[in-house]
């Protein structure tokens, strides 16, 4: 149009920017010189991801950004803002304060008898992006077999809203949100995950070991890599090899591990005083 539309607000407040339309209504709104207030969501800090969606998608297009966490923000290689960088305000995750507790995470399992539970992220069907972001659904189906098949200790708890895909009897499904039913996982010896985003951000703050298997996805800020490989068993995969193998070679290492977890990781980017 050759009329621009003038906005009768002085704020304008959007849950995140890199959904399209939001992020036209942000630059229309900073062209007008309105404040622009976007919110991280994923319960962590924005910058724990070295990615071009959160400095192209979320952190581009507004004055202030509500993060999470105690840990000043730096940029990264990919993660910066096309223009100058909002001011990025810190706060505490409710959810994950409800549940963390400063205590050890316990690691004391039988390899026969423990239960684990498989968290996988959702498949994306054709809402796809790069350069890091997910790989082809049958990829992944085929991977998420590889698990649920590894043992009948294991159970899955499917993405939200999402179809079960995956070769698994009923009773080894799990339903529930675990934003509102975190107590599901006291159920469970052992926690099994392979993207890192909300659910990471969620199981990494209580007290139960976890295994991540990276898929090489999702480009993990360096410092922040850094503390969640303290917290978590961490098991590289390669794609182009037998999944099956893979995931039988990683539970073997992580019964023979003498590792100490350590989680400075919910403290630096989900809380904060």
């Amino acid at each position: 149009t050759d009329k621009q539309k003038i906005s009768q607000f002085d704020y304008l407040i959007v849950d995140t920017n890199s959904v399209i339309n939001n992020r036209i209504n942000s630059a229309n709104s900073l062209f007008q010189n309105k404040y622009v207030i976007s919110f991280a969501h994923g319960e962590a800090c924005v910058g724990v991801l070295d990615d071009p969606y959160v400095g192209y998608g979320e952190l581009s297009y507004c004055t202030h950004y509500l993060s999470y966490g105690s840990k000043k923000l730096i940029f990264g290689e990919n993660n910066s803002s096309l223009h100058n960088p909002p001011i990025i305000l810190k706060r505490t995750s409710s959810i994950i304060k409800k549940y963390y507790h400063e205590c050890s995470i316990r690691k004391e399992i039988n390899h026969q008898t423990f239960k684990g539970l498989y968290i996988p992220t959702g498949f994306s069907n054709n809402k796809r992006y790069g350069p890091f972001r997910d790989i082809d659904d049958r990829i992944y189906i085929n991977w998420q077999n590889a698990i649920c098949e590894h043992s009948n200790n294991i159970f899955y708890k499917a993405y939200p809203r999402q179809n079960k895909l995956v070769n698994i009897s009923e009773g080894r499904l799990i339903e529930g949100d675990l934003k509102t039913k975190i107590h599901i996982l006291n159920r469970f010896d052992l926690i099994i995950i392979d993207y890192f985003s909300t659910i990471s951000n969620l199981v990494a703050a209580t007290d139960k070991p976890i295994i991540y298997f990276n898929l090489g996805l999702m480009n993990i800020a360096p410092e922040a890599k850094k503390d969640f490989k303290e917290r978590v068993f961490w098991c590289d995969v390669d794609l182009s090899k037998d999944y099956s193998i893979q995931v039988q070679d990683g539970f073997s290492k992580y019964f023979r591990s003498e590792q100490n977890f350590v989680n400075k990781y919910t403290k630096k980017y989900c809380l904060n005083n």
